[in-house]
């Protein structure tokens, strides 16, 4: 240990290194690193051999060879909910196989970087489009490893070698040998091949092959991808004498932009869009947009409708969509979202009224904060426990089985620049949220009656969320007897269980919980 950490704040003083190697303690404690122990002639030796204990390598890890913890069986404990579908595990178990390989795509990869390395060398971040060419930098060469390649340590020809593990490109070195006046004591083979080798040969002018030579060539190569994916990885294994090392590629072709324009104003109304859905409660939506408009005259408010009789709303900056009777919860939102033309857009129950205190540019300035990066933020409708609608899931790994979540009260932290503000994975049904973000993740048309917390479970790991209680509206709560006919519906047990059935299934899950 003693040698390594001295090498580590040495590593740029050559002579520091041959003193310390000298040192008669330092050979005493060198007697027992292994392969030193037949060391002859001069105190070079010593130093060279230390070179070799280095870089004799050992099997470098690979992946499934580092630790993972081992699944077992989980539990929801007291007043968790399973599946009833016994028969559908082995369905779900085949289209779990099928994210699994999706997923092991995206996944980052595993890399080792050995400590004192002969070389300085990208282990990932290279990113290329598909058919073009990025050189493989940083890639240079030590000096100290220089000399120790050159003496006593190997004492022959130095040979790089870079191969595309998995063949989905080519390397190649770009320069000319003779700009470099290298042609007699460098030679290379297999350029714009899978597979690379540079052979540095000792002969008479291996003086030109000095380290800033040497790293000017190895500045020179570069990957070019040949096979065509929008999304893959490759892994160049670099070996120099006995160390080893592999540098990730990825391969990925380059999004557009999806920009939302404001307008020239940059106000409100060009950034936000209220939506909603309404059923069998036509008073209440118009109280809601009477509120919208005392507040907000020209925002633009979109409505889907699945009432037996709608009663459409007439107006400019309203837009109102009817729907199959009793279509759902969940169908609903899909439809007003997938007409939302602005950056974001404001969930809102029909049953809720604006009020003073319902300011959307405070929405707007957390979601735009460039250091939190949300996605949602919700608000308080009118709840006076002001954290009672701030909720938070936590994730057991299972077995074959599933997995087990739990939902419960509380928050993960508060946000820096928000003190006020909590993040959390679940808010209430008043909140502002980015378009793409909620396009990308949906809303399950599965879900008609019992639905909300299943939007954040699929989310997870994909919206940032955080409860704002500072912006504020007014429950109005109405139940006129034929919406809670179809409301009670979601107590019903048979329906409730279906419910559960389903996210069970779709997110691989044994048992959930609600606390």
């Amino acid at each position: 240990m003693g040698i390594a950490l001295y090498f580590l704040l040495t590593l740029i003083d050559t002579d520091k290194i041959y003193k310390y190697v000298n040192d008669g303690a330092v050979r005493k404690s060198m007697s027992q690193v292994p392969r030193a122990r037949n060391i002859s002639g001069s105190d070079g030796n010593m130093f060279y051999n230390v070179c070799r204990y280095i870089w004799n390598q050992k099997p470098r890890p690979k992946e499934e060879q580092t630790y993972k913890a081992l699944r077992k069986e989980c539990s929801c404990g007291e007043g968790g909910r399973e599946s009833r579908r016994k028969d559908s595990l082995a369905r779900r178990k085949k289209e779990l196989e099928e994210w699994k390989l999706d997923q092991e795509l995206r996944k980052e990869r595993f890399a080792v970087n050995t400590a004192l390395s002969p070389l300085s060398y990208p282990g990932s971040g290279l990113v290329v489009e598909p058919g073009m060419a990025i050189p493989v930098t940083p890639l240079n060469l030590h000096p100290i490893a220089l000399e120790c390649l050159r003496h006593g340590f190997h004492n022959n020809d130095i040979m790089i070698n870079m191969t595309c593990s998995k063949t989905l490109g080519m390397i190649y070195l770009s320069v000319n040998l003779h700009e470099y006046k290298l042609s007699t004591s460098t030679k290379v083979f297999g350029n714009n091949t899978h597979s690379l080798q540079i052979l540095l040969k000792r002969t008479d002018d291996v003086s030109r092959l000095n380290i800033d030579v040497i790293n000017k060539l190895l500045g020179q190569i570069h990957y070019r991808s040949v096979y065509y994916d929008i999304f893959a990885r490759d892994v160049i294994s670099l070996k120099i004498h006995n160390f080893t090392s592999e540098i990730n590629v990825l391969i990925k072709r380059s999004t557009m932009p999806l920009l939302y324009d404001p307008g020239p104003h940059n106000n409100i109304e060009g950034k936000v869009t209220i939506v909603t859905k309404t059923f069998e409660r036509p008073k209440s939506v118009e109280n809601l947009v009477q509120s919208v408009r005392k507040y907000y005259p020209n925002i633009t408010i979109v409505i889907a409708d699945d009432s037996e009789n709608p009663s459409p709303i007439r107006g400019d900056n309203i837009k109102y969509y009817i729907m199959p009777f009793a279509e759902g919860w969940f169908a609903g939102r899909n439809l007003v979202i997938s007409q939302v033309r602005t950056k974001y857009f404001l969930w809102v129950d029909d049953d809720f009224e604006f009020t003073e205190g319902t300011d959307l540019q405070k929405f707007v300035d957390k979601l735009e904060d460039a250091e939190e990066r949300l996605d949602v933020v919700a608000g308080n409708p009118g709840k006076k426990d002001e954290k009672a609608f701030v909720k938070t899931f936590s994730v057991f790994e299972g077995d074959e089985s599933g997995d087990c979540i739990t939902r419960k009260m509380g928050s993960h932290r508060t946000m820096k620049n928000f003190p006020q503000c909590h993040r959390s994975d679940l808010v209430t049904n008043f909140f502002m949220a980015k378009t793409l973000s909620a396009r990308r993740i949906g809303f399950d048309p599965e879900y008609k009656r019992v639905a909300h917390t299943e939007f954040f479970i699929d989310g997870l790991g994909q919206l940032s969320v955080a409860a704002c209680p500072e912006v504020t509206c007014k429950h109005a709560l109405s139940s006129p007897q034929k919406y809670m006919y179809y409301r009670r519906r979601q107590d019903d047990p048979k329906d409730l269980q279906n419910s559960v059935d389903h996210t069970l299934f779709k997110n691989n899950l044994k048992c959930i919980r609600f606390h």
